[in-house]
């Protein structure tokens, strides 16, 4: 669990560099290890990471999405940047919103 919260802390303080309206109530964290990765036929360390989000998820949030993750796992796990690959959906897009979360 140590390594959770040392892996997540970073994340908290990116929390508050986006918009107020995204909710973190449904955020969820799975970290699996020890899962054999290959980018263009290597085998070098690398990392994958989904982030689903209901609304909040513009061009500059996934930036900085992007910037703060790559320097957790650079920092952390010795993973370069270049081995990383963030997928980001949003489940409201192209949809009106009518309701706040």
């Amino acid at each position: 669990m140590t390594h959770y919260i040392r892996g997540t802390h970073p994340i908290s303080e990116f929390r508050r560099k986006i918009p107020e309206r995204v909710v973190f109530t449904f955020v969820m964290v799975i970290l699996k290890g020890s899962v054999a990765i290959s980018f263009g036929g290597n085998k070098d360390p690398a990392a994958y990471a989904e982030v689903v989000s209901m609304g909040g998820i513009n061009s500059a949030v996934k930036k900085e999405l992007i910037s703060t993750l790559g320097s957790i796992l650079q920092s952390k796990l010795s993973i370069p940047r270049t081995r990383f690959f963030l997928k980001v959906f949003d489940t409201t897009a192209g949809r009106p919103t009518k309701s706040k979360l």
